[in-house]
């Protein structure tokens, strides 16, 4: 094997070894190569602009149809579903944060375009859809009261957990599991102490 394949397999080894950020290094939907650093699900990243968006998944479902705050999905498989939150006071539109759901998260949604791997479904601290609410202990989440506000629509049993995408370094991302009857149903990255759109 020849030094530039060792190269490689390391580079791909390195990526394998940390979900929640793999998608910063790869090619935006359209070829380009995005050069900020950046946390997501379902391909969409914090402070990615509202066109990337919509030339990954398609319009959406919006909240408002002017100006949305929030693009809902459907994605494939059926079963999960994406929601896209924008900065409410942000004229360039980017993105606030981002909620994979195992039911709907949203009146309604529109099928999105992107075929979705479950490596893109990964949230902070390798918190995965249907894991066991335990995980979550490990990384210090705290119970939010009241209520579930990345999801204001969730059912009166769901929970959610707050924890930081990274504890040893005062970044400003944020994440939360959604937990109901012991499980993980959903996961969010997102900014605190900003305001985003009702």
């Amino acid at each position: 094997m020849n030094a530039g394949a060792i190269r490689l397999v390391c580079a791909v080894l390195a990526i394998a070894a940390a979900p929640a950020r793999v998608n910063a290094l790869q090619s935006g939907p359209v070829g380009q190569t995005r050069t900020y650093f950046a946390y997501g699900l379902a391909g969409t990243y914090i402070d990615s602009p509202e066109r990337h968006v919509i030339d990954l998944h398609g319009l959406g479902h919006s909240d408002h149809p002017e100006r949305p705050y929030r693009r809902c999905y459907q994605l494939k498989p059926k079963s999960t579903f994406l929601t896209v939150i924008f900065y409410a006071n942000n004229p360039s539109r980017t993105v606030a944060g981002v909620l994979v759901t195992v039911e709907p998260s949203c009146p309604a949604s529109a099928q999105s375009a992107a075929e979705v791997r479950d490596v893109e479904l990964v949230g902070c601290g390798q918190i995965r859809l249907g894991d066991p609410a335990e995980k979550l202990r490990d990384l210090g989440a705290e119970l939010r009261t009241p209520g579930a506000r990345w999801w204001p629509n969730a059912p009166a049993e769901v929970s959610q957990y707050d924890y930081r995408c990274e504890p040893e370094q005062q970044r400003r991302v944020k994440a939360s599991a959604f937990v109901r009857a012991g499980r993980v149903i959903g996961v969010s990255m997102w900014v605190p102490d900003e305001p985003y759109g009702a």
